[in-house]
């Protein structure tokens, strides 16, 4: 269902009504003053990133900071949960 936001002419509060018609009502009553002089304004739309487009956004100073973290704190190598799995029987 969208969601229509519609802004009031009186106190200027931002009004979002959740509507499951075909046409969105004409007024709609503030919910600040409860004026009907209300208009309607464009919404902005969520979306969400996936994991790939998150990582791709980080800074490439982070990745190096991470890199030179963990090859210099003590025990920490790559290998260093594989020696500690044992070999199943």
């Amino acid at each position: 269902m969208p969601l229509y936001p519609y802004r009031c002419r009186r106190c200027g509060n931002l009004t979002e009504l959740l509507w499951s018609g075909f046409e969105p009502p004409e007024q709609v009553p503030c919910d600040a003053c409860e004026s009907e002089s209300t208009y309607r304004v464009i919404g902005v739309n969520a979306y969400h990133r996936s994991d790939a487009q998150k990582t791709a956004r980080l800074d490439p100073k982070y990745d190096r900071l991470v890199d030179t973290t963990a090859k210099s704190a003590a025990g920490t190598s790559e290998d260093r949960l594989l020696r500690r799995m044992k070999p199943f029987e």
